[in-house]
């Protein structure tokens, strides 16, 4: 965690609470250093046991800790944050079911039209409700760790804005097709490599933003997206992009940073997604 902590470390405080067993403390540490209720920036050193009972004190001052331990007061703070961290992240993961399950009551209550999951699927599937609400006009799916979309999304057939960041998916479903008023999708930073035939469908998509991806090839279908306006390819695999990216019309923004083009010069990129589909139309 630092260079200055030679040994796993984790600072516990109150002591009573460690004692009473209320503070969970994770297997891998070697040794807890308890800071004490009694005694101004003294710490106390207990040795971790299973069950909590068995802890054992081997320690005694600050200084002394400090300095057999080579712990520094900025490593033992930072140590203290990540600990904190780690316990934040455990208590939203408990707490996730029950926000999607609440999450998904209010909006089938209200229909606002808009649904966010964001994170709150990670370790469990998707629920049938969520495919009930098919009123729904955006919804955020971003960082669920999920590695299939299953086929119930082309049921949403009212999409309009769609995010999925930071999934696991490989492609979509080919029910995806079935989501024609979707003006914008966002599957950034994924592991999406293909797209659907079906894709083509999407023929009022405006935005969709593919930054961060798994494609090495600008799929066929998003040459045939008529309205589209913004597109991003950025630190994707791309070696090179399809003459057909300049028939699009209406296409005024391509996003292509920390790519290295065999048929797009770097000065040509430089220059914008004007210069870029000109030089397209030449080839």
């Amino acid at each position: 965690w630092d260079d200055t902590i030679k040994l796993p470390v984790a600072i516990i405080a109150p002591q009573q609470s460690v004692l009473n067993g209320k503070v969970s403390i994770p297997k891998e540490f070697d040794i807890v250093v308890i800071k004490s209720v009694s005694g101004k920036g003294s710490f106390e050193i207990y040795r971790w046991g299973d069950p909590i009972e068995d802890i054992q004190k081997i320690g005694g001052s600050e200084k002394n800790v400090l300095k057999e331990l080579k712990i520094d007061k900025a490593g033992l703070k930072k140590t203290q944050a990540k600990l904190k961290e780690r316990e934040e992240a455990e208590e939203e993961r408990r707490q996730a079911p029950l926000k999607l399950k609440k999450a998904i009551e209010d909006e089938a209550k209200h229909k606002t039209g808009e649904l966010d999951l964001n994170s709150l699927l990670k370790g469990q599937g998707f629920p049938k409700e969520l495919w009930e609400l098919t009123h729904l006009k955006k919804l955020n799916l971003r960082y669920c760790e999920q590695t299939i979309l299953p086929p119930e999304i082309g049921k949403l057939v009212n999409l309009e804005s769609l995010e999925l960041n930071g999934n696991m998916f490989s492609t979509l479903p080919s029910e995806f097709g079935n989501l024609k008023s979707l003006k914008k999708l966002t599957a950034q930073l994924s592991t999406l490599t293909s797209l659907p035939e079906s894709f083509v469908n999407l023929q009022n998509l405006e935005e969709l933003n593919l930054y961060e991806s798994g494609f090495t090839k600008v799929p066929d279908v998003i040459c045939k997206l008529k309205k589209l306006r913004h597109l991003n390819f950025g630190f994707c695999a791309l070696d090179s992009l399809p003459t057909e990216l300049a028939d699009l019309p209406m296409l005024e923004n391509l996003e292509i940073p920390g790519l290295e083009l065999s048929n797009v010069p770097e000065k040509v990129v430089d220059q914008g997604t004007k210069a870029i589909l000109s030089h397209l139309r030449k080839k």
